[in-house]
């Protein structure tokens, strides 16, 4: 259906959800590289999508999605420079589309996640000061959509351990 009517936006996002599938697949079968091919062409789909009509939330959501997808195969594959960049395009568009829709609950917990992905790469690629700075605005956003991220609350008592942060949400998926 997409190749026969390549103007059918629903086929074409149904498409791209099947390329992201097989690179699901293919990630499984220890294929990083095929996965990372796969989820190229979902986001060639995507992007084309998305720029078609500007204003269609999941259209932009989607793209979103294979940003971030593709950052995670780039970490697998030790290009970090490259993850960078997606999760910077990821957390770019989810900013946009919270900020669009600042009462939509899932679009604030997107935010959270891509600022939770990016701060975590920048804290351990070197760029500490921004990846904590990125961690901690996840966390205010959270606070402020009233999420319970599990966290202890900061006593000032400074002989207590340092406990690590949990996150209780998962991965974005199409």
């Amino acid at each position: 259906l997409a190749e026969a009517d390549p103007t059918n936006s629903q086929a074409q996002r149904d498409l791209s959800i099947s390329y992201n599938k097989l690179a699901d697949v293919a990630i499984a079968l220890g294929d990083t590289t095929g996965a990372q091919q796969l989820f190229t062409d979902g986001l060639t789909i995507r992007r084309r999508l998305a720029e078609a009509d500007p204003t269609n939330s999941q259209a932009q959501r989607d793209l979103s999605i294979s940003y971030n997808r593709l950052a995670d195969i780039a970490m697998r594959l030790g290009e970090s420079d490259q993850a960078r960049g997606y999760y910077e395009q990821d957390l770019a568009i989810a900013r946009r589309l919270a900020e669009a829709d600042p009462v939509n609950i899932g679009k604030q917990r997107d935010v959270i996640i891509s600022l939770r992905q990016l701060g975590q790469l920048l804290s351990s690629t070197g760029d500490r000061e921004r990846g904590e700075a990125m961690l901690n605005e996840a966390i205010e956003i959270a606070r402020q959509i009233g999420l319970d991220l599990g966290l202890p609350e900061d006593t000032g008592d400074s002989d207590q351990p340092d406990r690590r942060r949990r996150w209780p949400f998962g991965r974005r998926r199409p």
